[in-house]
């Protein structure tokens, strides 16, 4: 059996979020499977999601010996006056190695791509002691420009910018309202993505990348159904799907997000 850097490895993860084969890495299948576990003994309740922010490379973070792995978290939830009505989003995430706190307010419609609507609002505050300090900005989809698509506008310390323009001809939705489309999926699909509410992502594609059963002594954990979103300037994504319908591992370059027990004060 191999080891990682706080002893013996257990066995391999998914080969699209399985970061134990660094030999630098400092127990990443250790702290992503306590995190699941957390996720499965104490549930969020119903419209909120929280995951545990883990560091696919190990970059000096912190000193040896870890205690903790996890970088920061992400707090998502929803809320919809009534059924079938537009829910309003608040995201909280926390970086504690850079000493950032963002926070992101949108809506998104009742539709199955839970579409980006109105306006936004983006709020980011760092505590590292640099000059930047922080950073707010609001925005809004403008009004579809002589045929040519719509236009994200951001207005940011004043002044009036247009960050990009908008098709009209995918669904327009966020990272984080994906993780709630991704689940209802029958196939693939293509869509916009607004990163962090300032960059469009079109086209994104979502394809099924198949199953993967957690392998003993994490039999219990059950199977995941996979999928990857890609696309322009969207390196790939991956996605996986437990059995109750919600996406409990989300792993990009450079993080992964791994479910888990609500937060206490770190996003509240």
């Amino acid at each position: 059996m191999s080891t990682t850097a706080t002893g013996p490895a257990a066995p391999p993860l998914h080969w699209s979020f399985d970061q134990d084969h660094s030999r630098d890495q400092p127990g990443f299948g250790v702290a992503l499977r306590a995190a699941l576990r957390q996720y499965y003994a104490r549930p969020a309740p119903p419209g909120r999601s929280t995951y545990r922010v883990l560091p696919n490379f190990w970059s000096g973070y912190q000193r040896a010996p870890v205690a903790e792995l996890a970088i920061g978290s992400v707090e998502i939830t929803r809320h919809a006056a009534a059924r079938g009505e537009p829910a309003a989003y608040r995201v909280t995430a926390v970086n504690r190695t850079s000493g950032e706190r963002a926070n992101y307010a949108f809506t998104a419609a009742a539709d199955r791509w839970r579409s980006l609507t109105g306006s936004w609002q983006i709020e980011v505050a760092n505590d590292s002691g640099d000059a930047y300090v922080r950073y707010a900005a609001a925005g809004v989809l403008g009004a579809r420009d002589s045929g040519s698509g719509r236009p994200v506008r951001l207005q940011v310390n004043g002044a009036a910018l247009t960050a990009d323009i908008w098709s009209g001809t995918l669904p327009l939705t966020t990272p984080w309202a994906l993780l709630e489309v991704i689940p209802e999926l029958q196939g693939g699909c293509e869509l916009a993505l607004l990163e962090e509410l300032e960059r469009l992502r079109e086209p994104v594609r979502v394809a099924p990348v198949g199953t993967w059963r957690w392998p003993p002594p994490d039999a219990d954990l059950g199977t995941l159904t996979g999928w990857c979103a890609h696309g322009p300037g969207l390196l790939p994504t991956y996605y996986w799907v437990d059995r109750g319908g919600a996406v409990v591992v989300a792993s990009g370059l450079f993080q992964t997000w791994a479910a888990c027990a609500p937060l206490t004060g770190e996003a509240a």
